[in-house]
């Protein structure tokens, strides 16, 4: 049986007052329990929660749900605020997850503060505006949708290390963005990332990039080389059509599946390893005009796509 010390520590853990209630009734050592936390590990929703905390003297807000109790020392806030609200805050409240909104750019500036409880950019925080230069702090974790779309200005970005997916038209139409230095930590790019990112001419891919998706960079007409080693890679549809520079592209050699238009329009394309290729769909390589007749292409089924 576990003792009463230890479960005060499990119980930090439970989610729900029925949890603390169901152990209280399992054994007599367990009973008044919560009455030894200083805080409340779930949400108080009732006057039945509060008095189960006897010695509350912190109070954890997780959702906009939560009744606030005066009668404490200090306030730790779950739910998602603004940076606005962040910096307005009293003394004896501490805010987890603070998002960079497009009101706080306007009333802030572009440059992204390093507190690290500042954890996102909100849903098109930069759109079309006028921001040249990029660097994301690494207190950054996650980013929304459309946060840079059509940024027609920006040249350069630094992702933060932290930072595991771009999200859907992310750097969208930002047709002056020329380098993206990416971190070792990221996993997914998500559909149209960087669609008609007309200048982007290079771009490291790192070994944990997994998933690219539909469109991610379609008309990136800049671009002269790609290089995947994932060996989990999935690639969208569509995922580099009409990439008008590029001429070379590597892939992992445990990939098989080539999606419907995946290097459409890729006019220059002159190298690329197939050998491993088992399904291509649709249009995969449909008016790739440079690639020579010397690529060894094993299924019959690609025959017909370049013929």
């Amino acid at each position: 049986m576990v003792d009463r010390h230890s479960m005060l520590i499990i119980g930090k853990y439970f989610q729900t007052k029925d949890d603390y209630i169901n152990v209280m009734s399992v054994c007599k050592k367990y009973y008044g329990i919560v009455d030894l936390y200083h805080f409340n590990p779930f949400p108080l929703l009732s006057q039945n929660d509060r008095t189960m905390f006897t010695s509350l003297e912190t109070q954890h807000i997780y959702s906009s749900n939560d009744i606030i109790y005066e009668d404490v020392l200090q306030y730790v806030i779950h739910c998602e605020v603004s940076y606005d609200t962040f910096i307005g805050k009293e003394p004896n409240v501490q805010y987890l997850h603070v998002k960079f909104t497009k009101n706080d750019m306007k009333r802030y500036g572009y440059e992204i503060p390093r507190d690290p409880a500042i954890k996102s950019i909100g849903k098109d925080c930069f759109k079309s505006s006028s921001i040249r230069l990029m660097t994301i702090p690494n207190n950054i974790y996650h980013i929304e949708e459309q946060a840079f779309f059509r940024c027609k200005s920006l040249i350069s970005i630094t992702l933060s290390t932290s930072i595991k997916i771009l999200p859907k038209r992310c750097f969208a139409e930002c047709v002056s963005l020329q380098r993206i230095k990416m971190n070792y930590h990221l996993e997914r790019i998500e559909d149209e990332c960087f669609l008609n990112c007309l200048s982007l001419n290079h771009i490291k891919i790192p070994s944990t990039l997994s998933y690219i998706g539909y469109h991610s960079f379609c008309n990136c007409k800049s671009l002269n080389s790609m290089k995947f080693t994932n060996s989990d890679l999935i690639l969208g549809i569509s995922s580099l059509e009409g990439c008008d520079e590029l001429t070379q592209v590597i892939l992992p050699t445990s990939l098989t599946i080539l999606p419907k238009g995946c290097f459409s329009q890729c006019h220059l394309l002159q190298e690329i390893n197939v050998n491993s290729i088992q399904k291509y769909g649709p249009g995969c390589f449909y008016g790739c005009i440079s690639l020579p007749f010397r690529l060894i292409l094993p299924p019959i089924s690609l025959r017909k796509v370049l013929l």
